[in-house]
């Protein structure tokens, strides 16, 4: 990607800006490194036992969530996705809601999601190309710890210097609005616009003093996914019950996942995948005794 950065170690210098966590897709599935199906591909996985690993909501396909690190070193363009609306009016596309956490940034990035209260599509239009167009956007400091929901017609971007863990329903690239200093609008990326959505994206990180293990909501009235941020101090029981997987990807500190089979100890960077039909499993702090780590999650057939 062109606005490649260099605050992933596993992608610094090769200007890709992307590592792939967790990603189910024809040209490439993400492979399993350990216990009795090591070596079996995500794909693979959804062919054979589809049902067994995502639960209730299952669909035959790919698997229905994917995970990524976006490492910003440059701005990136104006981007939005399609609603569905959108792309059954125009077959090839495909919507996408997704989630950002921020995981690192320098002073000064900013992340911007959504139109700002009272601007309309001309104000915009016409600020494009000038240093004013952060005004006229929904724009925050880029600061570890905070996240973002991003829906289907929702517009976004990010400036250099800024690591994001990205989840979404599809690994599919956004539409460009524009890119800067270009001159130029994509016409039918601005017709995806939600010009009318005004809804506030960011989701503050907690900053009390609180000790003891919890679970922090981060995102619950999406329809597609769920996501918690776990703040481990000691040990958490949790199950899956056939409803939903539990993807996890550990933030901070070590975290030793145990479960009828067999323990994994993840570290920091890890992301590991419990099965719906796993069952009972813990969550056990490192020798630090403290870890954060997110936790993703299918909605829940209402």
């Amino acid at each position: 990607m062109p606005w490649g950065g260099d605050l992933n170690p596993a992608t610094a210098g090769s200007d890709s800006g992307i590592a792939w966590l967790v990603l189910d897709s024809p040209e490439f599935s993400s492979e399993v490194i350990n216990g009795a199906l090591a070596g079996e591909t995500l794909g693979r996985l959804m062919q054979k036992s589809g049902a067994d690993l995502v639960g209730r909501r299952y669909v035959p396909g790919p698997f229905p969530l994917c995970l990524r690190i976006l490492d910003v070193g440059k701005a990136m363009p104006l981007l939005v996705h399609p609603d569905e609306a959108f792309c059954r009016e125009h077959p090839g596309h495909h919507p996408n809601t997704k989630f950002w956490y921020c995981l690192a940034a320098r002073d000064g990035a900013s992340i911007m999601v959504g139109i700002k209260h009272r601007v309309t599509g001309m104000q915009l239009m016409r600020n494009l190309d000038t240093q004013s167009v952060a005004e006229q956007l929904q724009t925050f400091p880029a600061m570890p710890g905070d996240s973002y929901l991003i829906p289907a017609g929702r517009v976004h971007s990010v400036t250099g210097g800024t690591l994001l863990l990205e989840v979404g329903q599809r690994p599919l690239e956004p539409m460009a609005v524009h890119l800067a200093g270009s001159g130029q609008t994509d016409e039918l990326a601005w017709r995806a616009i939600h010009f009318e959505d005004r809804q506030v994206s960011r989701i503050c990180r907690e900053v009390g003093n609180a000790v003891g293990t919890r679970r922090i909501p981060l995102v619950h009235h999406c329809p597609y996914f769920v996501a918690d941020e776990i703040r481990l101090a000691g040990q958490l029981f949790d199950r899956t019950d056939g409803a939903s997987f539990h993807l996890f990807h550990v933030i901070r500190g070590q975290v030793t996942l145990d479960m009828e089979g067999g323990a994994e100890t993840l570290a920091a960077g890890a992301t590991c995948l419990v099965p719906a039909l796993a069952g009972n499993y813990r969550l056990a702090a490192g020798e630090e005794g403290t870890a954060v780590l997110l936790r993703f999650r299918l909605q829940s057939l209402k």
